[in-house]
């Protein structure tokens, strides 16, 4: 998870791909390391260990803890403008959602998703400055959380009871049928209980037999194989099942995660899949899938053992 570190600007942006041949700095993409490092420091914790972070060295975790600050502020140093309280995307490919129709009216513009996965980063830096000592930078941490917190919640149209985009230049805000605008979910510890309970509620839109729809079947933009404008894949997946099951909702967490098994089950690990027939789309047979499968599968198997 941390080769991309390896490539990291002297602004803290990291590289939108890797290969053998060449480093791609077209576009970045999400903070979304306090997430993933959370998860997999919590894989690798034992019973015996009063917190994750004695699952790691403290040389280890402190590596871990100065690049993923460095990213976090290359989110505050250089994509806020004055005007605007959350970091903006340059194109839905900084958000990892190439075409999503979010960004068919603006491809600048400040996103719910952005500003709840540096909610979750600052929450996980703030952790660890605490672990280790840093008592200064966890007040930071805390408070720059704080705020993404308030700014995000400025996104929420309580009338339609969904997280708004907002362009980067004229302040104007807009909403789609997009799934991207549940991923806040992932926040769901620092949002409020009514704001958590109605995305629950509009996420259902999205759940078909097989998983989650990135698009609204129902909408008229909806694409079995549109990329981000329909199919299932696996990132939001897991994404919205660890924010769904922090909340407490574990009924719908649950469900989810059985629907994407038997989704894999059935299909194999495409990059994606038609929401609606569950036959793998595109590349058919990709590691994020495969990634997914296996550990929703091992949460499964833990909780069904007692262990969760």
């Amino acid at each position: 998870m941390m080769i991309p570190f390896d490539w990291i600007t002297p602004e803290g942006r990291l590289p939108d791909s890797m290969a053998h041949s060449e480093i791609l700095y077209d576009y970045t993409k999400p903070p979304i390391y306090g997430w993933a490092t959370t998860k997999l420091l919590g894989f690798l914790a034992t019973g015996k260990q009063s917190n994750i972070f004695e699952a790691v060295s403290t040389e280890r975790l402190t590596d871990l803890y100065d690049k993923i600050s460095k990213n976090t502020m290359f989110w505050y140093n250089c994509r806020k403008a004055k005007n605007l309280r959350i970091p903006w995307y340059t194109h839905g490919n900084d958000s990892g959602w190439d075409n999503a129709t979010c960004y068919d009216r603006q491809t600048m513009a400040a996103s719910p998703d952005l500003a709840a996965f540096l909610i979750v980063q600052n929450d996980f830096l703030a952790q660890v400055a605490h672990h280790l000592g840093q008592s200064e930078a966890e007040k930071d941490w805390e408070a720059k959380r704080d705020d993404m917190i308030e700014a995000l919640l400025e996104l929420w149209d309580d009338e339609n009871k969904v997280f708004q985009f907002q362009d980067a230049y004229d302040l104007s805000k807009w909403s789609t049928p997009t799934l991207l605008k549940y991923i806040p979910l992932v926040a769901s510890a620092h949002l409020p209980h009514s704001v958590v309970e109605a995305m629950t509620v509009g996420l259902k839109a999205h759940l078909t037999e097989w998983g989650l729809a990135t698009e609204d079947p129902t909408s008229k933009d909806y694409d079995p194989d549109g990329y981000w404008r329909g199919p299932i894949w696996a990132p939001p997946t897991i994404i919205i099942e660890s924010g769904l099951r922090i909340a407490g909702n574990v009924e719908l967490a649950n469900e989810i995660s059985s629907r994407y098994q038997k989704l894999c089950e059935k299909s194999g690990f495409a990059e994606n899949y038609n929401a609606l027939t569950g036959e793998g789309n595109r590349d058919l047979s990709y590691t994020w899938s495969a990634s997914t499968y296996l550990v929703l599968r091992r949460e499964q198997e833990e909780r069904s053992a007692g262990k969760q």
